[in-house]
């Protein structure tokens, strides 16, 4: 199963978005979504960024978990 950072990160780059530009549009920090793309971040996203990153990328959280559509 990939790691849900590795997700986010995939997706961002598949609809050619930059970090910056993802920050903007979700309001996070670069050093912030930095972790949360590693999974460095033992806790992950708290569920208000991940909804504000599923927002940016225009998907749900529960596309973005890899669930269903």
């Amino acid at each position: 199963m990939t790691a849900l950072g590795q997700r986010i990160k995939a997706e961002r780059k598949a609809r050619q978005i930059t970090m910056r530009e993802l920050c903007d549009r979700a309001g996070l920090r670069f050093t912030r979504l930095g972790y949360i793309e590693s999974d460095m971040d033992n806790y992950g996203p708290s569920d208000n960024e991940l909804r504000r990153i599923a927002e940016a990328l225009g998907m749900t959280v529960e596309q973005l978990r890899g669930g269903a559509s």
